[in-house]
């Protein structure tokens, strides 16, 4: 009886872990566009309410006048992507973790990781949200 039990979770345990494989295996046909760019600050200031200039505030201009001074000015946004898992693909795609690196005319600018566990549905577009956070006057030197 203790046998069959063991049998029994060694069985179930394997065909999880078979389950598993086959959704990080689904991963290879997953299609990732880039979609948007939301939630983005610039030295803390919401960038969604500034369409000019002339909409910041004085308290706005001295956050990035201080920054400026400072030889640091944050900036930090998220991007979407869209993950078309393709509807004839046999199982759910599951994203675990993803190290992504923005190139720029074919040099490496930014990169980091995405370590948010995802299932990706078969034929349904998944939005996959990456935080990026960046120094722009490192950036640009």
């Amino acid at each position: 009886m203790r046998a069959n039990r063991f049998g029994l979770a060694v069985l179930l345990l394997t065909l999880a872990g078979c389950a598993t494989l086959q959704q990080f295996a689904a991963l290879r046909e997953v299609e990732f566009s880039v979609d948007r760019l939301s939630d983005v600050r610039l030295a803390g200031i919401d960038l969604a309410r500034v369409t000019s200039y002339s909409q910041l505030g004085l308290a706005d201009a001295g956050r990035l006048a201080t920054a400026v001074a400072q030889r640091s000015l944050s900036m930090e946004f998220r991007v979407h992507l869209t993950a078309l898992n393709p509807a004839d693909n046999t199982v759910d795609a599951r994203l675990m973790r993803m190290d992504w690196t923005l190139l720029l005319q074919d040099r490496e600018t930014l990169s980091g990781v995405f370590a948010e566990e995802t299932l990706l549905r078969r034929g349904q577009p998944t939005d996959v949200p990456i935080s990026v956070s960046v120094d722009l006057m490192d950036f640009f030197q």
